[in-house]
């Protein structure tokens, strides 16, 4: 009688062996760009074989028209040609709300720097607390 061999577990180290040898191409060689495939372009990245960049186009008819919901620019759009999905539209919109919001916040009048809270601290001091401070706003405001 023949005795069997056991099948031993494979170890960690030998489980990614056997995995970096899947990640090879048919000839054994380590895939390299060249044998990859080619990445698919995102719609709407850059200017197409048409030349029409559909962003660009997407944020004309926001501006012109921003009532119209996305399902209509895209047709709207359609119609003259560019090639846009609704899902496209409304991205490109909501992108455009988030620039609008940030830039607004960043250049609201309610934004107050440090240097500028810094000097108001010095002025104060130098007039003499805050109570001095706005006696002298107070007489500043009535001159004006």
């Amino acid at each position: 009688m023949a005795k069997k061999k056991k099948k031993r577990a494979k170890s960690p180290t030998a489980e990614r062996a056997s995995i970096s040898r899947k990640k090879r191409s048919s000839d054994g060689a380590p895939k390299t760009a060249a044998t990859k495939a080619p990445v698919k372009k995102r719609p709407g990245r850059t200017a197409g074989s048409d030349g029409v960049n559909k962003s660009a186009e997407i944020r004309d008819m926001l501006k012109s028209r921003p009532e119209l919901k996305p399902a209509v620019i895209a047709s709207l759009l359609q119609q003259r040609g560019v090639e846009v999905t609704a899902q496209y539209v409304s991205m490109i919109k909501s992108t455009l709300k988030k620039r609008s919001r940030r830039s607004s916040i960043a250049s609201s009048d309610k934004v107050i720097s440090l240097r500028q809270l810094a000097e108001v601290r010095r002025l104060v001091d130098k007039v003499g607390g805050v109570d001095q401070l706005e006696r002298i706003l107070d007489l500043i405001r009535e001159l004006q």
